[in-house]
């Protein structure tokens, strides 16, 4: 028992580090970058992008992997998985070219940003090998090729002022190391017996996906045509700070799907039961440090918001502190709860979380949105406790 937790720390530490170098070139050296590099509209474009990327990323590569993982004791081949990820490329390829021109993005502009999302979703899938064989620190040199070529890419930007080279770049570096390391197999891919199966699985986790990634990203969709390209601006400046927090949660969520076994009855209640317990003392850590590290955040990357950002900074805190906790205990619902059960949370999640967003929006302005984020992430946040209580029984 002793070496299964030491292992597991182990893999935490590496998933961190990798998912944190990922998450840090992200926003802390390419986004305050381009931001005095671009235009604001320019600036907004590509925040916007992120969203759509992000969105797509999450969605389809990111969710098959994790179906592989859950179903890692049915037997399943990888090649089961190869066919599916092939299958989804046509309509991730028209969801993209459609979503990019709805935002006025040109037609280079699109071509690049599409390949850009389809090895996105490559690279996002491939993890998943790696944390089936344990071998965490290919994530780390993964996202340190994604560093490099991100760096190479601003660099062109600086010179040109092409707003997506560091996008294409950085996954055109990395698709070499993903195909190199990782089990893409392609070749003599015939249907079995599984695919019906995974499919089922992959639709009910995508769906989830889908609606946790709109709500996420919903903000930058909904505050744009409402409230202009400035709002967006300084609304994702202010929770840049939060993807800095999801350097814990996510690589947490992805550790814990590695090592959760369906037929160990004591580990999961061992599991479920810690999770409760830390609920609340996560809760109120995460908003006592989101605080000064958000407004620290903004000072040192985006000065030129602050002064539009600090009445948002509260609001925008206690919806990272409860969607931090949500992130921790979705990996393990995801194991021992019904799709539909998270489904219907998560439904009842966005509706809240659309309307207010709406109403409150066109009332109060950028921090009626942040208000309702709050509210949305604080009934999300119960569910899940509530959730968790039933699966502990």
């Amino acid at each position: 028992m002793k070496n299964r937790y030491k292992n597991i720390v182990g893999d935490l530490l590496y998933n961190t580090l990798g998912f944190g170098i990922y998450i840090l070139t992200q926003q802390i050296l390419l986004m305050p970058i381009m931001s005095r590099i671009l235009s604001r509209n320019q600036f907004s474009k590509m925040t916007i992008y992120l969203s759509v990327y992000a969105i797509l990323t999450n969605v389809f590569g990111s969710e098959l992997g994790i179906v592989r993982q859950v179903r890692r004791e049915d037997g399943d081949k990888s090649s089961d998985y190869n066919r599916i990820l092939l299958q989804l490329l046509p309509g991730l390829l028209v969801v993209s070219c459609v979503g990019l021109r709805i935002f006025d993005f040109d037609t280079v502009e699109i071509l690049f940003l599409t390949i850009c999302i389809l090895l996105g979703n490559f690279r996002l899938y491939s993890t998943v090998y790696f944390r089936l064989n344990h071998v965490f620190y290919k994530i780390v040199i993964q996202n340190i090729i994604y560093l490099a070529g991100i760096c190479v890419g601003l660099f062109i930007t600086y010179e040109t002022r092409i707003s997506f080279m560091p996008f294409f770049c950085a996954e055109f570096f990395c698709v070499f190391y993903d195909i190199k390391e990782a089990d893409f197999e392609f070749r003599n891919i015939k249907k079995t017996a599984d695919n019906k199966k995974i499919w089922i699985k992959f639709r009910d986790f995508s769906f989830i996906s889908l609606l946790v990634n709109l709500t996420s990203y919903f903000d930058r969709i909904i505050i744009y045509p409402i409230l202009g390209a400035n709002a967006v601006t300084v609304y994702f400046a202010t929770c840049s700070m939060s993807k800095v927090i999801s350097l814990i949660t996510n690589p947490l969520h992805g550790v814990i799907l590695s090592w959760l076994k369906g037929n160990d009855v004591e580990f999961r209640n061992r599991i479920t039961k810690i999770m409760i317990k830390i609920s609340i003392p996560v809760i109120v850590t995460v908003f006592m440090i989101s605080i000064p590290v958000t407004h620290l955040t903004l000072r040192i990357l985006y000065p030129q918001y602050l002064l539009q950002a600090t009445k948002l900074i509260i609001p925008i805190c206690i919806g990272v502190a409860f969607s931090s906790m949500a992130s921790i205990t979705k990996g393990v619902l995801l194991k021992y709860v019904e799709s539909k059960k998270l489904i219907y949370s998560y439904i009842i999640y966005i509706a809240i979380l659309v309307i207010l967003g709406m109403l409150l929006s066109e009332i109060y302005g950028i921090i009626g949105f942040a208000i309702s984020t709050a509210i949305a992430n604080i009934i999300l946040s119960i569910s899940f406790f509530l959730l968790l209580v039933k699966v502990s029984k």
